[in-house]
């Protein structure tokens, strides 16, 4: 279980519990929650803690504290952009995608977005990413990546969501 699904199961267990205690009168309700607003908001926060914990366990967003844009500009005054990665592929761009990592690469030989191509690429970088430390160094930091292909026309090939838990 990751950290964000036992964080959710805390607030559901604990807070939720606590506050339904307290609206059931198991537990002395505190005194900021005794006035009258405070009588008719304890029934409801207990059932609202369980509810944000419940999402909490089963969002599907990884959370990170790293600023990713951050992170993206640091890559990027390491390398010099484009940057031949081999025969067939440049890397173009590294920036923040859609709560991920984007790496954003041109496979320089490929003219149409071909399925079988895209399939391949994905079985590829899907198996890379569980070996390669560069790879584990961002999962470890519970920051998903996102691996983008297109043609030299500009033609999105395929785009591939890599979450931290994928290699667990």
């Amino acid at each position: 279980m990751d950290a964000q699904k036992i964080e959710g199961l805390f607030v559901v267990v604990l807070g939720g519990g606590f506050w339904i205690a307290i609206s059931r009168g198991l537990i002395p309700t505190p005194p900021l929650f005794r006035s009258g607003w405070g009588q008719k908001l304890v029934p409801w926060l207990g059932p609202l803690l369980v509810a944000f914990g419940v999402f909490l366990m089963f969002q599907d967003k990884p959370a990170s504290n790293v600023d990713l844009e951050d992170l993206a500009k640091e890559m990027r005054k390491r390398v010099t952009l484009p940057m031949k990665v081999d025969d067939v592929t440049q890397l173009d761009d590294v920036r923040p995608a859609e709560g991920a990592l984007g790496l954003f690469f041109t496979l320089t030989n490929v003219s149409a977005p071909d399925a079988e191509i895209a399939k391949q690429l994905e079985a590829y970088v899907r198996g890379e990413s569980c070996t390669n430390p560069q790879y584990k160094k961002v999962f470890d930091a519970n920051i998903a990546v996102r691996v983008a292909y297109k043609t030299p026309l500009g033609a999105e090939i395929t785009s591939i969501l890599l979450k931290p838990t994928d290699c667990k």
